[in-house]
């Protein structure tokens, strides 16, 4: 029983305490989302759960060689922008590898970004992590109250006592009545509110939150408001909409294993896990995105796409 409670305590808290549960709801989808996109031939010690965790976390990371072995750091952007803005350095601090240096762009190393304005999914993740724990903490609030059928009212101690034990009977099995005139007219019946809507709106509410948090991602998440059959229109329509922000994660990740292929010499691919995919008739795609560009890349003096021995504009 102690064990019991003990865990109680936790599940409790990590309700509560809103910190604690956000932290907690944060990581969990950082578990889920790690394995939206699969990698092969990656070096050793280029790390795909790290890669992913420093991407999707804070948008961008930097592919560099130390001792000649690829890793991916975080860091800082910074230097002189180019023509378009952009920056030019990253600066690097690694304790355990003893790499304190800023590295040139393109020069000593591949940036790697999340999506294109280097946003990352964190923003996405707290928000609605956030609004997710208010609305658990309100359907726990809820689901106690829905204990209370009735609130009883005792004009004195004695009738309190008789509904107490009344109510123990009850509980026990025991057939129980208040035997007194005098103390039943003390005693007061009130029904209390039905909190069945309540819950059920809190419930759908939860799975709204949910669906609108992976919708942003880029992840089609089934949810229907209207409670009845819906029609091939608007399952397509959920199926769709949301790749845009997948589509975008996954051409940026086409292009940074593009560029690092070509300035080390590795032959890193990038694809969709089926399970995160949108169409189940397409294999590593989202919703007919063009799977072209996991081997194409931009040649930067022509400005056309390089595709195996041909050409095209793009």
């Amino acid at each position: 029983m102690a064990e019991y409670k003990f865990y109680n305590q936790i599940a409790v808290s990590e309700i509560m305490d809103k910190e604690k549960a956000l932290g907690n709801f944060v990581l969990n989808t950082y578990n889920k989302t790690n394995t939206i996109f699969e990698y092969d031939g990656l070096p050793e010690t280029l790390k795909a759960r790290f890669l992913e965790l420093y991407l999707q976390h804070g948008g961008n990371c930097f592919v560099t060689d130390v001792n000649d072995n690829l890793y991916c750091f975080q860091g800082g952007l910074g230097g002189e922008p180019d023509e378009y803005y952009q920056p030019t350095i990253f600066t690097v601090g690694n304790p355990r590898l003893k790499v304190y240096k800023t590295f040139k762009i393109d020069e000593e190393g591949i940036l790697c970004r999340n999506d294109a304005m280097m946003l990352g999914i964190n923003h996405i993740i707290t928000k609605y992590g956030s609004l997710i724990i208010e609305n658990l903490i309100s359907f726990r609030m809820a689901a106690i109250n829905s204990r209370i059928h009735t609130i009883i009212d005792a004009a004195d101690d004695a009738a309190a006592q008789s509904v107490k034990q009344y109510l123990k009977d009850i509980e026990a099995g025991k057939l129980s009545s208040v035997a007194s005139d005098d103390l039943f007219s003390k005693i007061h019946v009130n029904p209390a509110a039905s909190h069945d809507r309540c819950i059920t709106d809190l419930i759908e509410l939860n799975q709204y939150l949910l669906s609108q948090m992976y919708s942003e991602i880029g992840i089609a998440d089934n949810y229907n408001m209207k409670r009845e059959r819906l029609t091939s229109g608007e399952v397509d329509m959920m199926k769709d909409k949301p790749a845009i922000s997948l589509e975008d994660m996954y051409w940026e990740r086409c292009i940074f294993c593009d560029k690092i292929n070509e300035k080390y010499g590795t032959h890193i691919k990038v694809n969709i896990n089926e399970r995160w995919s949108s169409d189940e008739d397409t294999e590593g795609s989202i919703s007919g995105f063009d799977e072209r560009s996991l081997h194409n890349h931009v040649d930067p003096d022509t400005g056309r796409v390089a595709s195996g021995d041909e050409t095209e504009e793009p």
